[in-house]
C-alpha cells in the first residue's frame, strides 16, 4: 500500500551523478535535477536534487544514509565549493 509523497533535497556532487542514485532507489518516485539554496542566503546554492519519495517504502533516514555515503567520492572535486553537501527540507 503506497503512502503520501514526501519531498527532500540533497546537496552533494554533480547533481547529473547525484540523480542516477536516487532514480535507481525503490521508493523514490521522482527525481529532479539543479541548484538548492536556503532562504536566508539565496544567492549561495549547490548541485543537488529534489527527491520525492514513499517514507512507507524507504526511510528518511535510508535516504540520509545513501546521500552521506555516496557524497564521500566529491570531496576532492576540483569545484569542491559547489559540491557541498546537504540535506534541505521541502517544507
Amino acid at each position: 500500500m503506497a503512502g503520501t509523497l514526501e519531498k527532500m533535497g540533497f546537496g552533494g556532487g554533480c547533481h547529473w551523478s547525484t540523480e542516477a542514485i536516487f532514480q535507481s532507489i525503490i521508493g523514490v518516485s521522482n527525481v529532479k535535477q539543479g541548484y538548492l539554496s536556503v532562504a536566508n542566503k539565496p544567492n549561495k546554492y549547490f548541485e543537488g536534487v529534489l527527491i520525492s519519495y514513499d517514507p512507507l517504502i524507504i526511510s528518511l533516514q535510508k535516504l540520509i544514509e545513501i546521500h552521506i555515503n555516496t557524497h564521500l567520492g566529491a570531496t576532492r572535486a576540483s569545484i569542491r565549493s559547489g559540491y557541498q553537501s546537504g540535506v534541505y527540507a521541502y517544507n
